[in-house]
């Protein structure tokens, strides 16, 4: 009872409704940080042109969260129409992202490790 009093429960199982999707993306640290947000706005924005998958009922929010390892990090909210559809909602915010994410020079960093041998 203490986790489920605790915790944030999804109900996945009533697909009239819109769902709520968070979805994590990380930038790299040179990242004009306001530019990532309207961008990322825009995202949502045009996959919700291209599909009807998202739902206009949930607003879209940006949220810087964290200086992760290797990116910036922040949290993008969005809605799916239905539990549904919601993969079509993530596909076509993610593709919107990335085209996007290109378009402006936004990178996206992959994880990097130095090592340094010594003899």
């Amino acid at each position: 009872n203490s986790m489920i009093s605790n915790n944030i429960i999804m109900n996945y199982s009533k697909p009239a409704e819109a769902l709520l999707i968070r979805e994590n993306v990380g930038v790299a640290y040179n990242s004009d940080v306001m530019l990532v947000k309207q961008s990322l706005r825009d995202a949502v924005a045009s996959a919700a042109e291209k599909s009807s998958a998202l739902s206009a009922e949930i607003e879209t929010e940006v949220d810087f969260m964290e200086f992760g390892d290797s990116a910036l990090i922040f949290e993008l909210t969005f809605g799916a129409a239905s539990t549904r559809v919601r993969r079509d909602a993530a596909d076509a915010v993610n593709t919107e992202v990335i085209r996007i994410f290109r378009e402006r020079g936004i990178e996206i960093p992959f994880p990097q490790r130095v090592l340094t041998i010594q003899k």
